[in-house]
């Protein structure tokens, strides 16, 4: 995106999808060759078939749809229900606070393979680390939004000077996403991942719900305050499966 731009051609809508779309699939290509050239090639005689990797991976599948559809639908809804200029400040407000959640998501995919390869029970040593690392990174995480948060208008335009609030917010959703992310990472390596999946598609059912009753009377916040206690009552769903407190779905 960076290259259209020096090259001269306009910020337009257009423009910033094709370029996005140029990186990815330039990206695509990138990480295929660095793959191989560590790795080889796939052995595709060893694949599992099309019925078998469907009824595995759908799940998969489903919880990462789910997963990010939680977290953008709200804007969806904002714009249809509040219009345009309030989408603004508060889609720059989120976006921020999405950078500082980034790299709990990276931390939890690094790992993840390493806790499925250990068998059902996971490597209780390596989850332990996990999760205090990733806790005490969204504690951290929360802070510095909250440090962050006063300087969005001098970084966006004082047209953006509402952000700041919205900013404040959503500072205790680093350690809330650490915390969600943590327990459903025991759920898909201890071979629960339907009950992932089932849990993360009702929460994006309730996300919309909450957002529809609750934008038209509160406003932004309604969205805000919607993500927070979502991630909330996901994590206390998680923490009942873990705990067999709760059976969702038997495991794969």
């Amino acid at each position: 995106m960076l290259s259209v731009i020096v090259a001269g051609f306009s910020g337009s809508p257009e423009y910033a999808a094709l370029a996005h779309f140029i990186g990815s699939l330039l990206g695509f290509f990138v990480a295929i060759a660095v793959v191989t050239s560590i790795d080889g090639w796939p052995a595709w005689r060893e694949r599992l078939s099309l019925r078998e990797a469907t009824r595995q991976g759908t799940p998969y599948a489903i919880s990462n749809v789910a997963g990010a559809g939680y977290q953008e639908v709200d804007k969806v809804l904002m714009l249809q229900l509040l219009g345009a200029a309030i989408v603004g400040p508060y889609t720059v407000a989120f976006r921020v606070a999405s950078i500082f959640v980034l790299p709990i998501s990276a931390l939890i995919s690094a790992t993840l393979p390493r806790l499925m390869a250990n068998g059902a029970g996971g490597n209780v040593r390596t989850y332990r680390v996990v999760l205090l690392t990733a806790l005490g990174y969204g504690l951290l995480a929360s802070l510095g939004i909250i440090i962050i948060a006063p300087l969005v208008p001098q970084l966006f335009g004082e047209d953006y000077h509402e952000a700041t609030s919205y900013l404040l917010l959503l500072a205790p959703w680093p350690a809330l996403f650490a915390l969600r992310q943590c327990l459903a990472a025991k759920l898909t390596s201890t071979n629960q991942q339907r009950a992932r999946a089932f849990t993360e598609v009702i929460g994006l059912i309730l996300i919309v719900i909450l957002n529809s009753i609750f934008m038209i009377r509160l406003g932004v916040v309604a969205s805000i305050y919607s993500l927070l206690s979502l991630e909330i009552i996901i994590s206390i769903i998680y923490t009942c499966v873990i705990f067999k407190k709760l059976f969702l779905y038997k495991p794969l």
